[in-house]
């Protein structure tokens, strides 16, 4: 997802791929936008949701919540979710390193940066610098949650990106690669292909990377560039794999061999996991010792982790091309909007749980509100400035 606009074609139209003449060609590239819209749509839902949770923390609203979910609830709709959140962002950065590869091939490394910090930078920026904050202290102030004047506020939060910390993210990873590709300026050459074997080799240094980074930064924890750095060694080598992926036809079909196996690899480490967790809870361990440390719990999910985030991601990628690739009006319309869904739905989620909190209703009607007035709002909105507002369509 260089650009994270769910479009499979640039601002002047052109492909990002292979050649597009064929249905199937079409079918592969439309399955991305709707595997976006998925995604995005998930997100919102996790995130409205979180709103109203009592025992997790990590939405602004839960700080000031006036009533909260049953926790048997917010754990129903989570297990729901938690394959999708499991693998969402690992897969997010599998399909920017898809996109980012043919986007440097096009354009060349240099206009690609230029275009690059102009779609991310920007949003980015503006959202970290501007909305961000201003949308927390607006929150904050008024129900008591701080005594601050802004400025106090302001400096006291940063850096803090938000839910936006993918995009500088995939900032850094797109501008890494523009800036290799032009110090070998020579084509890339022939691919072979990828292996489970080598697969399973990466999975393996994602663990360890993972591991000894959450020894400083547990997940979930504040870190230095409020940039999740505890989740980077996932997103860094999905996006590689994806990069390294186009160059092996990946943008229009996983192999059906490496299919089968991301599929099989998935599901046991998925049920290993579930085991250990279940496992672990019995016998009574503490939340922290899965998030980092030097504990046997998190090296643990750290392994069973890189291995999921690799050939989950993998996984469902090839899923959405097999399965979720026919295309519509409604679902261009959809994946065109998404990334502007993105970047509009904390401000949307935030002040539809405002207008409800006078609501004498229980926390289940307003949570749901909320979802799906969230998700609504924030296509409709998305596709209004992306359709009618072209400063606005030139950068998201």
């Amino acid at each position: 997802m260089a650009d994270p606009r769910p479009t499979c074609t640039t601002a002047d139209g052109a492909p990002t791929g292979p050649s597009r003449a064929d249905g199937r060609t079409a079918a592969r590239l439309s399955a991305l936008d709707n595997l976006r819209v998925a995604l995005i749509a998930a997100v919102i839902v996790i995130h409205g949701v979180m709103g109203y949770a009592a025992f997790i923390d990590g939405w602004p609203y839960a700080d000031v919540q006036e009533v909260h979910l049953p926790d048997a609830a917010v754990i129903v709709v989570f297990a729901l979710f938690a394959p999708v959140g499991l693998f969402m962002m690992a897969l997010l950065f599998l399909v920017a390193g898809l996109l980012t590869a043919p986007s440097v091939d096009r354009k060349g490394p240099a206009r690609f940066a230029r275009d690059r910090l102009l779609r991310l930078g920007a949003p980015f920026a503006l959202f970290a610098l501007l909305v961000w904050p201003c949308l927390l202290y607006g929150l904050y102030r008024p129900l008591g949650h701080t005594r601050q004047d802004y400025w106090a506020f302001f400096l006291g939060t940063l850096p803090d990106a938000g839910p936006l910390w993918f995009v500088g993210a995939v900032l850094l990873l797109s501008l890494g690669y523009a800036g290799l590709r032009g110090a070998h300026r020579r084509e890339p050459a022939a691919a072979r292909p990828l292996t489970t074997a080598a697969l399973l080799a990466v999975a393996a240094v994602v663990a360890s990377a993972s591991f000894l980074i959450r020894l400083a930064y547990p997940y979930a924890s504040p870190t230095p560039l409020d940039l999740n750095e505890w989740q980077w060694p996932e997103c860094i080598a999905l996006f590689a794999i994806g990069v390294a992926g186009f160059r092996r036809g990946w943008l229009i079909a996983v192999p059906e061999l490496l299919r089968r196996s991301a599929g099989r690899t998935t599901a046991v480490a998925g049920a290993a996991l579930v085991v250990f967790l279940l496992f672990a809870l019995a016998v009574g361990e503490p939340q922290e010792s899965f998030l980092g440390g030097a504990h046997l719990p998190a090296l643990t999910v750290a392994c069973l982790e890189g291995v999921l985030t690799v050939f989950g991601s993998i996984w469902l990628l090839s899923l959405s091309q097999h399965r979720w690739n026919r295309s519509s009006p409604v679902s261009r319309a959809l994946g065109r909007s998404a990334f502007a869904a993105f970047v509009v739905h904390p401000v949307l989620l935030i002040a539809l749980a405002l207008a409800l909190r006078p609501l004498p209703a229980g926390s289940g009607v307003k949570a749901t509100l909320v979802v799906v007035g969230g998700v609504t709002l924030s296509f409709g909105l998305g596709h209004l400035l992306v359709s009618r507002v072209p400063a606005v369509a030139r950068v998201l």
